[in-house]
C-alpha cells in the first residue's frame, strides 16, 4: 500500500503569519524536509488560518512554492472550530 502523509499546521494573526511565511515555511521547504517526503509519498499540507488571511497567505512566494510541491488545503479556523476564530484570542 502506498504511503500517504498529511501535515497539519495552524497560524493566525498577522504578527504570526508573517514569520510563518518568511521563516518557518521556508525551513519546511528546505531539502530533506517536505520536498524529501513529497518525493517519496503522496503528501498533503493542511493549513488552518483566519478566512480573511487566506489570500494573503496564498500570495506569498514561500506558499506558492509549497503549492508546487504538495497538495495544499487551507481551512478557515472558524469552519474547523465550528464558530468564530475571534473566540480563539480570548
Amino acid at each position: 500500500m502506498p504511503k500517504k502523509y498529511c501535515i497539519y499546521n495552524a497560524v493566525w494573526g498577522r504578527p504570526y503569519i508573517d514569520p510563518f511565511l518568511e521563516i518557518s515555511l521556508p525551513s519546511f521547504l528546505a531539502p530533506g524536509n517536505i520536498p524529501h517526503i513529497a518525493a517519496r509519498a503522496e503528501t498533503t499540507y493542511v493549513l488552518y488560518t483566519e478566512e480573511q488571511e487566506i489570500e494573503y497567505v496564498r500570495a506569498a512566494p514561500s506558499f506558492k512554492r509549497l503549492e508546487s510541491i504538495v497538495t495544499v488545503k487551507i481551512i478557515p479556523i472558524s469552519v474547523a472550530c465550528g464558530g468564530d476564530s475571534k473566540d480563539l484570542n480570548k
